[in-house]
């Protein structure tokens, strides 16, 4: 059963709330990226799961990786020595991921940071967001630095999360210009907190993300932010 903390919106004296307050605006103006005064979303609880590991839907296909120091001896992905990359060149689809943040006493972006990175540059965070507070726009499921989750379904450390995520990517004029933006649905422990959210750019530190023009197919990513955050059953399903 989820605590009373985790119950209720967690309510930090600005002094001691996680974020900044000299970053840029975000496009619309009312808040800026990491803003630490940006809501935090509603905590609920995610869908049940035994946590066995989900089959691909049809037509889906077991992601490889590139990284090999990334595997364990009980076959699972950790974080560690530098980024993973993906054998396959990935684009539109569902990707699935399962994940879990390890048992420490890390706190904000110290405890379970990682990320997925679809075409190895638009970032899904992965954190440890269970009665752990750091800024809205880089809580676990966040657009990093973009869009917050709309609940927080994180389960408790040591325990498998998963991502199920529909992506459209950005579609580019001949001269690089952003002919319409990327698109993210996002479910998380089975709760949709994404529909159709906007990408805003490659995902960036402080800064407001911005677009450079790319192919539509490019491996993902899998950061190692230097927390042992565990990966495994990733699968995509390309778009038809």
């Amino acid at each position: 059963m989820l605590t009373a903390l985790a119950l209720t919106t967690l309510i930090i004296a600005q002094s001691d709330r996680p974020g900044f307050d000299d970053t840029p605006f975000l496009p619309g103006g009312k808040w800026r990226v990491h803003d630490k005064m940006r809501p935090y979303p509603e905590v609920r609880q995610p869908k049940p799961w035994n946590e066995e590991p989900v089959a691909p839907l049809p037509g889906g296909i077991q992601v490889e990786w590139t990284n090999k120091n990334w595997v364990t001896e009980s076959g699972v992905l950790q974080a560690k020595k530098g980024p993973n990359m993906s054998q396959q060149a990935l684009g539109n689809g569902l990707y699935h991921v399962e994940w879990r943040v390890p048992v420490d006493q890390n706190k904000g972006q110290d405890s379970g940071n990682s990320g997925v990175f679809l075409l190895g540059q638009y970032e899904i965070q992965i954190l440890n967001s269970f009665e752990n507070v750091t800024y809205a726009d880089g809580q676990a499921a966040s657009l990093y630095g973009q869009m917050p989750p709309k609940f927080n379904v994180s389960r408790p450390q040591g325990k498998w999360q998963t991502f199920d995520i529909e992506f459209v990517g950005p579609v580019f004029t001949k001269d690089g210009t952003v002919k319409s933006p990327g698109k993210v649905t996002l479910f998380h422990n089975g709760i949709k907190v994404h529909d159709r959210v906007k990408i805003l750019g490659s995902t960036a530190y402080r800064s407001v993300a911005k677009y450079k023009a790319h192919p539509a197919k490019a491996p993902m990513m899998l950061q190692d932010h230097g927390s042992p955050v565990e990966f495994r059953n990733i699968w995509h399903v390309p778009a038809k």
